[in-house]
């Protein structure tokens, strides 16, 4: 039971250690991670295309006739287009997260404009503190829209803030639920 108990604890430490990594490499380096995702994207974009290609010029039987025919025309315009493409689309996939969140934020701001003004016109008291939460809404909307790759270094940052959190509170968690369990065994 002991030997199974540490085998799954060292599991836990390993994989917590791995989250802990990435969270670090996502929270230092969220430049570089964009970019791999971009070329990583791209380059699967360019094998695609050159598969798409090579079936195109690739002659085949057909095994009614017996006599050789070429592929479809679309196969060589989806190669070619992939290939050509590959670059825009992969910075497209990545900027279009932090376009979408900042539509979001910014459908969010106005409706706390609306609020605040509502809330103006009603007397009610709090209305400044909506006032400004819906600025900074309103604000960091625009900021992701017309900036997206600088939103997705900070959406990037904090999803390695959250895997280094993860991979710690694992490590805490198997080091407290190992005691727990050895104390049980050794009673």
């Amino acid at each position: 039971m002991s030997k199974l108990i540490q085998k799954l604890q060292s599991q836990v430490i390993l994989r917590s250690l791995v989250l802990i990594a990435g969270g670090v490499v996502l929270i230092v380096f969220p430049s570089a991670t964009q970019n791999t995702i971009a070329y990583t994207i791209s380059i699967i974009m360019v094998v695609i295309g050159v598969i798409n290609l090579i079936t195109y010029f690739h002659k085949r039987e057909d095994t009614g006739s017996g006599y050789k025919e070429y592929n479809s025309p679309v196969n060589l315009i989806l190669g070619i287009a992939f290939i050509l493409l590959a670059g825009i689309i992969a910075k497209f996939f990545i900027s279009f997260v932090p376009v979408v969140l900042g539509v979001l934020i910014l459908i969010s701001g106005l409706l706390k404009l609306d609020q605040a003004i509502d809330m103006k016109k009603t007397g009610k008291h709090g209305e400044t503190f909506v006032l400004v939460m819906a600025i900074i809404s309103i604000l960091v909307g625009l900021f992701a829209i017309f900036n997206p790759f600088a939103m997705g270094n900070v959406l990037l940052r904090i999803a390695g803030v959250g895997l280094v959190y993860s991979g710690l509170s694992d490590l805490f968690a198997s080091g407290f639920a190992g005691k727990k369990v050895e104390i049980a065994i050794d009673h």
